[in-house]
């Protein structure tokens, strides 16, 4: 069992990501389905929300990747 403590970027990462999936998943957005009305860029409100939701993800994941987030801190020493 690992004993370090998890950085700050790495808990906002993680509920950045939580809050994107329940944007995605979220059921609500069934409820206007037969609606027209509102739209969001031209589209539907379930297709608007879920392109939103797309983007928000590949934004929050490209920044996760660029912070290499979920490898082990490396403390000085081999690089090996």
């Amino acid at each position: 069992m690992r004993k370090t403590k998890m950085p700050a970027k790495g808990i906002v990462i993680r509920v950045l990501l939580l809050i994107g999936f329940c944007v995605m998943e979220f059921p609500g957005v069934l409820f206007f389905k037969d609606i027209a009305e509102p739209r969001i860029f031209g589209l539907p409100f379930a297709y608007g929300i879920m392109l939103i939701g797309w983007v928000y993800m590949c934004i929050i994941l490209f920044w996760a990747y660029k912070c290499n987030w979920g490898e082990d801190v490396k403390k000085g020493g081999d690089d090996k």
